[in-house]
C-alpha cells in the first residue's frame, strides 16, 4: 500500500511513551539544572521560559532532529499565573514518568 511518509519521524522517539495514540502525553524534566523552552528546535532561537527540574510538561510533537540533536515540541503551563507556554526542549531532558 502507499506508505504515509509523515509519521515516519514518530519510530526514533527513545521515549517509552512515544505512541501516537495516546492524547496527552506527561513528561518530566529531568537533570538537575533549569531546562530552557526555546521557540524553534535550534540552541540559537530565542528562549522563552526556564522550568525546573521535574516539573512536567506536556509532549506535543516531535521528535524533530536538528544540528544532531533531537528536540520534542512541549507544553508548560505555568501554575503561578496559569500563562501555558509551547516551546522546544531537547528530548534528552525529558523523560516519561513512567519510566523506573
Amino acid at each position: 500500500g502507499i506508505r504515509d511518509i509523515g509519521v515516519t519521524g514518530v519510530q526514533t522517539c527513545a521515549l517509552p511513551i512515544c505512541n501516537p495514540q495516546i492524547e496527552a502525553q506527561i513528561l518530566i524534566v529531568n537533570g538537575d539544572t533549569k531546562l530552557a523552552l526555546h521557540s524553534d528546535p535550534d540552541e540559537q532561537s530565542p528562549i522563552l521560559v526556564e522550568i525546573g527540574a521535574g516539573s512536567r510538561v506536556t509532549w506535543i510533537d516531535g521528535p524533530q532532529t536538528a544540528d544532531g540533536t533531537a528536540w520534542m515540541q512541549v507544553e508548560y503551563t505555568n501554575t503561578i499565573d496559569n500563562i501555558t507556554i509551547t516551546g522546544w526542549a531537547p528530548q534528552q531532558r525529558l523523560m516519561s514518568p513512567l519510566t523506573p
